[in-house]
């Protein structure tokens, strides 16, 4: 059955006039009734949208944009339409952007597949479980130091400590390459969500050589504990030569 309470939840214009239309055919009441039944005023009921000639081809362009530059949103194509010298506000761009459903999907983050989905065994033989993490600290002219310390959690022996004022993936990587040299590499290695551990080139590099990364849960640094004990030394141990 009719019910007018459920066309006042349509709001678009044209929805409303096709409410109205349906009220004054269904059930022969006026437009001025209809109207005020529906919450639209009489003049927006009668108004006729004009299409602009210029719409379809302007679309057009909107839908050329988008294939060529599938990265870009409505403000870069807004830019280059100006820049071709169409005189267009930029809420009619978007309302074209919006009626060719050009808006840009949100990318759901995919899982690493080289990620281990469960903690990973304690550590029962050389080369089982390796961790790894950064410690910063700057120089007395305020430039960044970054060490990059990589230890076996069965021996807790510190395999590597690289230093350098900038440490990335690919400088991980070689390090990991360059240790796989002199004793092999482990099974497991657990480390923090850094971008450095959590970059794609990491991920194929584990991928390929069969090591399972083990990210800890953001904020809760207690679940590499080895490393960060280590770290803790460490720091002291360099506090007692501030000359060095």
């Amino acid at each position: 059955m009719f019910e007018v309470g459920d066309l006042k939840k349509r709001v678009t214009p044209e929805a409303k006039r096709d409410d109205v239309r349906h009220i004054v055919s269904v059930f022969g009441r006026s437009i001025r009734k209809a109207c005020s039944l529906i919450g639209i005023q009489r003049r927006v009921f009668r108004y006729t949208p004009k299409v602009r000639e210029d719409e379809p081809l302007i679309r057009a362009r909107l839908k050329f944009f988008a294939s060529e530059f599938r990265r870009w949103g409505c403000v870069h194509f807004h830019d280059k339409l100006r820049d071709e010298g169409w005189l267009i506000n930029h809420k009619r761009t978007e309302r074209l952007y919006a009626l060719e459903k050009l808006q840009l999907r949100k990318r759901r983050r995919v899982k690493r597949s080289s990620a281990s989905r469960v903690p990973p065994p304690k550590a029962e033989r050389i080369n089982h479980v390796w961790a790894m993490d950064f410690i910063f600290d700057a120089l007395t002219n305020g430039r960044k130091l970054k060490t990059f310390p990589i230890m076996d959690t069965y021996t807790r022996e510190c395999l590597r400590i690289e230093v350098d004022t900038s440490i990335g993936a690919q400088r991980v990587i070689r390090v990991l390459n360059e240790l796989a040299i002199q004793r092999g590499l482990p099974e497991y290695i657990t480390l923090d969500n850094g971008p450095e551990f959590r970059s794609r080139a990491l991920d194929a590099w584990a991928c390929e050589r069969g090591v399972k990364l083990h990210f800890i849960t953001p904020g809760k640094p207690t679940e590499n504990p080895y490393i960060e004990s280590f770290n803790d030394k460490f720091r002291n141990e360099c506090d007692l030569f501030p000359e060095n």
